[in-house]
């Protein structure tokens, strides 16, 4: 892992724990830019969470690796590694913690 200093960052989403958790989780082409920050570029047909990665696929079928799921704790933490398209030598790791706040979630971001 890397000896750099963490960055952190935090939002406030509209939606109760459960539902941010799954959206962050399970809809990411809803939240990421994956034309612009995939490895695919416009051929970038998706990316997900399976078998313990997180997996780009693009439209042709090739699949990229962008991490190694550490921890899955539904509604409460997700942990994992992140090295999109290397090898993992080189690997940092990301922790996005949700809470509950007030009717939304805070949803923090470390890597």
């Amino acid at each position: 892992m890397s000896g750099f200093p963490p960055v952190v960052r935090a939002a406030w989403v509209n939606r109760p724990i459960d539902e941010a958790f799954h959206v962050f989780t399970s809809e990411i082409r809803a939240w990421w830019p994956l034309p612009s920050h995939g490895l695919f570029g416009d051929a970038s047909a998706s990316v997900a969470f399976s078998d313990g990665q997180l997996v780009e696929q693009s439209v042709d079928g090739s699949e990229a690796i962008w991490g190694k799921v550490l921890a899955w704790e539904p509604s409460v933490r997700l942990v994992f590694t992140w090295h999109p398209g290397g090898d993992g030598e080189e690997a940092s790791e990301v922790e996005v913690v949700f809470e509950a706040d007030g009717a939304g979630t805070r949803v923090v971001i470390e890597h």
